[in-house]
């Protein structure tokens, strides 16, 4: 945000999407690394993951399907799946939380379930809502 107003001037997408590309994967290695497996068997974090990703799917598919209403429903349900993951703020969140103290194992463990199956969501729910989509507008026309 500091640097959008000179971003034109100084061009510095490029520069800063080669660090981002550099840098994105071992971030998110490191992400995984801080997780004991064994708190992903616990039932709690099953149970608790669960329910958290459930609200958080519904939650982010409510709230796309809402504002996007006046593209028509199908549109509308199409944002809704498309804003469900989520993923990189999450895991900082959790990161830092973990670091902290804030955040034990087990929460940890929840915010990276839940992470990760609202990221997975998406894709396997969209494919068939645009192909829904896609098969309206060509009988319209």
């Amino acid at each position: 945000m500091l640097l959008s107003e000179v971003r034109e001037k100084y061009r510095l997408e490029e520069p800063i999407f080669a660090i981002e590309s550099f840098l994105a994967p071992i971030f998110f290695a490191m992400v995984g690394v801080r997780l004991e497996l064994s708190a992903l068997a616990n039932p709690v974090v099953l149970v608790a993951g669960t329910v958290v990703t459930v609200i958080a799917i519904l939650g982010k598919v409510l709230g796309g399907f809402l504002g996007a209403l006046t593209q028509g429903v199908r549109s509308a349900l199409t944002v809704g799946v498309g804003m469900a993951p989520r993923g990189e703020v999450g895991l900082i969140v959790a990161a830092l939380g973990l670091k902290a103290g804030a955040v034990n194992e087990e929460e940890y463990a929840i915010v990276l379930f839940m992470v990760v199956f609202t990221t997975l969501f998406a894709p396997f729910a969209l494919k068939p809502l645009i192909a829904w989509t896609e098969r309206e507008r060509a009988a319209k026309e």
